[in-house]
């Protein structure tokens, strides 16, 4: 063990890239705000810090940093590169600059940058009061979509039809932006990919595309993904070139980058990108399961410094794999069952469950809140989906009104 990595979050989707580094013999310290995190039992320091808090999260790592020397930075998941990236400037650490990352994480910043670099982006404004954005939805003419500019999980976006819509969705939009900033731009209709790259001495390598299943109009809930895509060769050629020019518009030589897109009428647009890998277990469970490959090692070695091993994003086979959500009604969780039968069920990989007997459910308006996940896989998509819905199936959270 002489080499040593900061992972930034110990949460679950972290919890599989610190277990990744100790499989590979790494020492892994981590920081994150909660103290029960999952990825903690497995780590050999840890400090409880914000990941968004970048004064104390330096701090952190240059204490972390004398108890032994932190060679690389990194993330999984969870929209911190920019935090990741003031450590690495900070320790003068391998990764992307603070202000590169910032571009992949403020959602204003970032459609400027695209929009500079003749990337297609849908048109937009940059507000932050009620009376501009009523203003700016005239212009662009609804339907419309809001959305706070450095927030994740779909926190306070929604689908706006009029302005009347606009009034009601403002004050949340509002409230999930630190910065006070909101975008509002035109609606665009397609199909929803994640798209996974890595990206090394600015050479950008495809490592896997999945189906998203986004439901819930007005609001953006993601209720799962498959890997492999069913979409047609030429839209997925088209969709991974409108990647490259937005990683080329801001200027990210290294690391991984994670792309939501849809394939419009008029091609792929992109709807968010970030210098990360996935959250949702695509990164972590579905992308080894369709495929045998592991880009969270990718990323490690880049985050180290060393090169990238090119076998690392090679697929071993092509199977394939989902991710599906659980959605009880809301209400007061009275009993759970069904758990270890699913669990049970061949080829499911994993079930994840957020709520306990006696917890709250609200009603979904955001990627934030779900009762669980269940991911599964098989030879073939329909094989996988199959398998997965049935598991889903087999869990029974029951709720009563509050």
């Amino acid at each position: 063990m002489n080499k040593t990595i900061l992972c930034v979050g110990a949460g679950i989707f972290q919890y599989y890239a610190i277990k990744k580094a100790k499989e590979s013999g790494l020492r892994v310290f981590a920081i994150d705000k909660d103290e029960h995190a999952p990825g903690i039992a497995l780590c050999d320091n840890f400090m409880p810090v914000s990941t968004k808090d970048i004064d104390a999260a330096i701090k952190a790592a240059k204490s972390l940093n004398k108890i032994h020397k932190i060679n690389g930075v990194m993330t999984c998941g969870t929209d911190v590169s920019y935090t990741v990236a003031h450590i690495a400037k900070a320790l003068n650490l391998p990764g992307i600059p603070p202000e590169t990352a910032l571009k992949a994480t403020n959602k204003g910043i970032m459609r400027e940058a695209l929009k500079k670099g003749r990337v297609t982006v849908p048109e937009f404004s940059i507000i932050n009061n009620l009376k501009d954005a009523i203003s700016a939805a005239k212009k662009l003419k609804y339907p419309l979509v809001i959305k706070p500019v450095d927030n994740m999980g779909a926190r306070g976006v929604r689908k706006l039809s009029c302005d009347k819509d606009l009034i009601v969705a403002w004050d949340e939009a509002f409230k999930y932006s630190t910065c006070k900033n909101i975008i509002i731009e035109k609606f665009v209709d397609g199909h929803e990919i994640s798209l996974e790259t890595i990206v090394e001495n600015g050479k950008v390598h495809l490592v896997t595309i999945a189906d998203r299943i986004i439901a819930s109009s007005p609001y953006f809930i993601e209720r799962g993904h498959t890997i492999p895509s069913i979409r047609p060769v030429n839209e997925l050629k088209a969709a991974f070139q409108m990647a490259i020019k937005g990683i080329k518009a801001l200027n990210i030589t290294r690391g991984p980058v994670k792309f939501d897109m849809k394939l419009s009428s008029h091609g792929p647009i992109i709807g968010e990108m970030t210098a990360r890998s996935s959250g949702g277990f695509h990164s972590q469970l579905t992308e080894p399961l369709a495929t045998g490959m592991s880009s969270i090692k990718a990323v490690i070695d880049l985050a180290l410094g060393f090169p990238l091993d090119i076998s690392d994003i090679t697929p071993k086979f092509l199977h394939a794999a989902a991710e599906r959500s659980i959605y009880p009604k809301p209400g007061v969780v009275t009993s759970i069952k069904g758990v270890e039968k699913a669990r049970a069920m061949k080829n499911i990989a994993g079930i994840f469950l957020n709520v306990r007997e006696g917890d709250t459910l609200f009603p979904l308006k955001s990627n934030i809140g779900k009762a669980g996940h269940v991911v599964g896989f098989g030879n073939t998509r329909k094989e996988a989906i199959k398998t997965t819905l049935n598991a889903v199936k087999a869990i029974h959270i029951k709720t009563a009104e509050k």
